[in-house]
């Protein structure tokens, strides 16, 4: 678990270089909820007996996922730049750190992004 608060931190820091995305932890980070939501899907099509996945579609599946993913860490980071940039011109520094780390654990501190 160590591993995904590293990374919401290194994600959600508006110091963190955009080079710093293409690091294990971000790799590790996409490839278990890759997983999980794979794993999430076939339990659903067992226990609902609704076929949700089929062999062919499996492999675009999870390059769609792996591909979402890897905008969202972008476009994360991307979004905590931009607003420590409009909190630095309405304040100090440490304070539009304070400010912008606030307003991104509001954001992603909901059940739906927990990863």
């Amino acid at each position: 678990m160590i591993c995904f608060t590293e990374t919401y931190y290194q994600t959600t820091s508006p110091k963190t270089s955009y080079k710093e995305l293409i690091s294990m932890n971000v790799g590790k980070s996409i490839f278990f909820h890759t997983v999980i939501y794979i794993g999430f899907l076939y339990l659903l099509q067992f226990v609902s007996n609704i076929k949700i996945i089929e062999g062919r579609h499996l492999f675009s599946l999870i390059l769609f996922l792996i591909m979402i993913m890897i905008l969202g860490y972008l476009g994360r980071l991307m979004r905590a730049k931009a607003i420590y940039e409009k909190e630095s011109t309405l304040s100090n520094e440490e304070d539009a750190l304070k400010n912008t780390k606030h307003i991104m654990d509001n954001a992603y501190f909901t059940w739906f992004f927990l990863a």
